[in-house]
């Protein structure tokens, strides 16, 4: 199963540990700052075109922001559709009295560096979201998680123009980041069977009674210092953004923080020569035994960018020794990944170190535990999109992009007892800390984030009213999780309200998608599996909110196809779903409305969003593909293809009527006709479609009919473009296409183009080099071959 978002609720009250030594003590108590906007949409061609959102800082406001020690940020952009207002509170990683050296010619000296402002929070009236945000002179970084997406934000390279993006971690986006190989040397001890102990004999962690703390130190090597060119300041507020990063998930998943003691930059050469992690993990640990004695820590990690392969723990289980309490985190970024890299192999570094750091505090592999957690490490690579953190489901394909940023809960388990009975580990009462000061102590607040001095649970549920979203509704078993009046169920026991989890996934847990749709109840997710699903009837929508999501291919692609077989409709939605509905990455193909309208999708009333679809050979007597009819269809078309689809009537893609206004941007209409009105779109109604960066190509003579909004960075053609060679149009051409392996340009690709590459075999005759890779050689003589004969 998936355990995406995962997050035990046991561990909830110790939300606030000291460790997280919260900046509130260096800022004036004063109210809590609210209605600022730091944050805006920013227009950003290659951001939307790469599915993420740009976005302007108001550096003013953020400042406003970080001068308090709550504040609310209203209206953020969460990608490119969806905004949140968020409620935050502002921690550091780093302990009182902590040493930040760098050392030079001249020996160590303090780092000269400005403040990383870092918070943590959740989105307003939402229990159960995450956010993470930090700001200084690395770059802005973070996360929201909200609705059960996590919106990654990243000012990327901190040598690059620094274009503050943000996007949803299972959108396009993420899959079209090129993911470097990330690979753990930690050797297991063989199977693992769970908590070295019960975790109702812990005295207390269950209960949020007892915070944990754990003392680390940071070092690094010149490799890492020059990734930030040489700017200490921005690589040490790299390093505090990362410990901090990290602390908000061990807090959320094991109630644990770590607490930096001490941090090292290299200017001068560092003392470090191997060449792999193991190598550099021994120097490392033989560096600190020998010479570093004086700094008292319960762990030591060193961060790197050089690429030694990934990371390296010394051993299962460390913590508290000076003897083996190692690990290397190697191949970092320096910088959360973005989209906008582009041609540039990037990592999750959070993944990275929180990975290696988990094996010191116990937890071996995911496919080492007994049972077996997900069986990636062996090569079964079924489930690994939703991967944990301690799994080798990165070397699946999608990579690190299949890791959500959480523990499983047997992982969870693990750690937690082991900690406990660390005698390093700082077992703190949490009662001390107020993190709202609404003058309730954390340990006994029923919302310790947001100021609630009466402390009013009307349902008597022990969270209170500002942090419950269901306020009157005590049968969940998490505070709105499903949505009010709908039990937070988990029939299968992972802890995972079934809601959020994929229990309702396509052919794993419902043999037929109507049939999973039924069972869903609102805020489902109803994944289904790779492949193609051939139709009877017609899927109906339920008018709930939930999310529809097929698969994807290595390429961001869809890989899951529902097929009408010319006989039947393929979805229709007509109970009132809004754009908290959405269908993503799957392709409609061979629908046929007969003499209907909306041979692929039929809205009635609704507009659920769209998002990286495919609509392809569709037929109908109107709308072969779509149909946008009553009051209250004007859908978000993101990403989309509409592919030689057919109308006898009206509307060869897209056919629109009343006072509908769809939105398409990103999308590509292309081989679309239709017998009367509007090869593409016919828009009939009152409204007026805005269409953004979207190509029509090769459509019938009548492109669009009706109305429509010009939001810029369109074009039309006769002709279609692929550059990117997979198959799928993706913009529009000034001609027909070259011949590719005509290379005497006789029209024909036959024996003298055949002996024209043979001459140049072996060079870089960018004439004969079809592939483009600068060497003529066997990839374009394949490419010769397959365009033999007759050219189009």
């Amino acid at each position: 199963m998936n355990f995406r978002n995962h997050s035990l609720m046991n561990h909830r009250a110790s939300l606030q540990a000291p460790a997280m030594f919260l900046v509130a003590a260096s800022i004036a108590t004063t109210a809590s700052a609210e209605g600022l906007k730091p944050f805006a949409k920013a227009p950003h061609r290659d951001a939307l075109l790469a599915g993420c959102q740009a976005i302007s800082i108001d550096r003013e406001a953020l400042a406003t922001a970080a001068s308090a020690p709550t504040c609310r940020l209203e209206d953020v952009p969460l990608g490119q559709l969806l905004t949140a207002d968020l409620d935050l509170f502002r921690v550091s990683a780093l302990a009182p009295g902590a040493e930040r050296v760098i050392m030079d010619g001249d020996g160590a000296r303090d780092v000269d560096a400005e403040v990383t402002r870092i918070w943590q929070g959740a989105v307003k009236d939402e229990p159960g979201s995450e956010v993470f945000l930090a700001d200084g002179p690395a770059g802005t970084f973070g996360w929201v998680l909200s609705g059960g997406e996590r919106y990654v934000f990243t000012t990327g390279d901190p040598t690059g123009d620094r274009t503050l993006v943000s996007y949803p971690s299972t959108g396009m986006a993420s899959a079209l980041i090129e993911w470097s190989p990330f690979e753990c040397s930690a050797v297991d001890r063989g199977l693992i069977e769970g908590p070295r102990q019960p975790m109702d004999q812990m005295g207390g962690i269950a209960g949020g009674e007892v915070c944990m703390t754990v003392d680390i130190a940071i070092d690094t090597d010149n490799a890492f210092l020059d990734t930030f060119g040489g700017d200490e300041g921005q690589a040490q507020g790299y390093i505090e953004t990362l410990i901090a990063g990290a602390n908000v998930i061990y807090k959320r998943d094991c109630g644990t923080q770590l607490a930096i003691v001490y941090t090292r930059l290299w200017s001068e050469t560092d003392p470090w020569s191997g060449s792999s992690t193991s190598d550099r993990l021994y120097e490392f640990r033989d560096y600190w035994r020998q010479q570093m004695g004086s700094i008292s820590r319960d762990t030591t990690h060193l961060l790197s960018t050089q690429g030694l392969g990934g990371g390296v723990a010394y051993t299962i289980g460390a913590v508290c020794s000076t003897n083996s309490s190692y690990a290397v985190s190697a191949n970092l970024n320096g910088f959360f990944p973005t989209p906008l890299q582009a041609h540039s192999p990037q990592n999750w570094d959070m993944v990275v170190f929180t990975h290696e750091l988990g094996h010191l505090f116990d937890s071996p592999h995911t496919h080492s535990y007994s049972p077996i957690i997900d069986g990636c490490g062996n090569g079964d690579c079924t489930d690994a999109f939703g991967g944990t953190i301690m799994s080798y489901c990165h070397l699946c394909s999608g990579g690190i992009n299949n890791i959500d940023l959480a523990f499983h809960p047997r992982v969870q388990d693990r750690i937690v007892a082991y900690l406990a009975n660390r005698p390093c580990v700082s077992d703190l009462d949490c009662s001390g800390v107020d993190t709202d000061f609404d003058g309730v102590s954390d340990a006994d607040d029923n919302c310790p984030v947001q100021p609630n001095p009466d402390q009013i649970d009307s349902d008597q549920d022990g969270v209170g009213d500002l942090c419950d979203g269901c306020p009157n509704d005590p049968d969940k078993i998490d505070p709105g999780t499903c949505g009010c009046g709908i039990p937070d169920t988990d029939a299968d026991g992972d802890g995972v309200a079934d809601c959020l989890d994929g229990a309702f996934d396509v052919p794993d847990d419902f043999a037929t998608i109507q049939e999973a749709l039924d069972a869903a109840p609102e805020n489902a997710v109803v994944n289904i599996a790779s492949g193609s699903y051939l139709l009877d009837d017609t899927i109906e929508m339920t008018g709930r909110r939930v999310i529809i999501r097929g698969a994807v291919d290595a390429g961001g692609w869809p890989d899951t196809a529902l097929d009408g077989g010319g006989a039947v409709r393929i979805m229709e939605a007509g109970g009132g779903e809004d754009g908290t509905t959405r269908i993503e990455n799957l392709i409609f193909r061979n629908g046929d409305a007969g003499t209907g309208s909306g041979g692929a999708l039929d809205l009635n009333g609704a507009e659920p969003g769209i998002f990286n679809c495919i609509f392809r050979d569709n037929v109908a007597n109107n709308a072969a593909a779509v149909y946008c009819r009553g009051s209250g269809s004007s859908s978000v078309f993101q990403g989309c293809l509409f592919l030689d689809n057919t109308a006898t009537g009206r509307g060869g893609a897209v056919y629109i009527r009343q006072d509908n206004s769809p939105t398409f941007v990103l999308c590509v209409f292309s081989g679309n006709t239709a017998g009367n009105q509007g090869d593409a779109i016919a828009n009939l109604g009152s409204g007026s479609p805005p269409i953004s960066l979207t190509a029509f190509c090769a459509n019938g003579p009548e492109t669009i009919r009706g109305e429509w909004t010009d939001g810029g960075n369109n074009c039309f053609s006769d002709f279609c473009a692929d550059p990117d060679g997979d198959g799928r149009p993706n913009t529009c051409a000034d001609g027909p296409p070259e011949c590719q392996g005509d290379l005497d340009a006789d029209g024909q690709v036959g024996g003298s183009d055949l002996g024209l590459m043979l001459v140049a075999w072996g060079t870089d005759d960018p004439t004969a080099d079809l592939d483009g890779d600068g060497l003529v050689s066997g990839g374009d003589l394949g490419l010769l071959l397959v365009a033999w004969g007759g050219c189009p």
